[in-house]
């Protein structure tokens, strides 16, 4: 799958799932992004996964039995990513949780948006029914975004995040899918 979409600002973003050998690149990605910003779960770091585990992750989900894995590029540079696992237990199956990041520059242009529209198609598609999500309490613009797509406050966890030193609170977001 890819597709290409015109932005507001007139520019084309690319959607589409990756393969295997953008492992490195998503990975490097993440470090970016996880060091722009406070609202994510790691940081500069990035994730915990080798080069194989990313790539072999991005395989799962192109079987269909890993979930979903959008990248986001804009004139060949990625600029976004989102992840929607869903549940491996049967009577579960039908939820997945989401993540997603936009570097900083590309911020209010309409990409996560665009991630999130595509997510939600391929859920309907693939039989996921309620959509997860958790987020920083302080990720205001976020929370409207989600909000705006119909997601709701389910509850709340104190003291979940952990930044220079200071507790944050995670809020946990759903959404029914029909």
């Amino acid at each position: 799958m890819k597709k290409t979409i015109t932005l507001a600002s007139g520019q084309l973003l690319s959607i589409s799932h990756p393969e295997p050998e953008d492992a490195a690149e998503i990975l490097d990605y993440l470090k970016v992004v996880g060091g722009e910003t406070d609202f994510l779960s790691f940081g500069s770091e990035g994730l915990p996964f080798t080069v194989e585990q990313e790539a072999s992750l991005i395989r799962s989900c192109q079987s269909g039995e890993g979930g979903l894995i959008l990248k986001a590029t804009l004139e060949g540079k990625l600029v976004a990513s989102l992840t929607l696992t869903p549940s491996p237990r049967p009577r579960l199956r039908h939820c997945a949780e989401f993540g997603i990041s936009v570097l900083t520059a590309y911020h209010r242009l309409g990409i996560g948006r665009a991630l999130m529209i595509e997510m939600m198609e391929w859920a309907r598609a693939n039989g996921i029914r309620k959509i997860d999500l958790r987020v920083n309490q302080d990720n205001q613009r976020a929370i409207e975004m989600y909000h705006r797509f119909g997601f709701k406050v389910e509850g709340k966890r104190s003291r979940a995040i952990k930044i220079k030193g200071e507790f944050k609170e995670e809020w946990l977001m759903g959404m029914p899918i029909d």
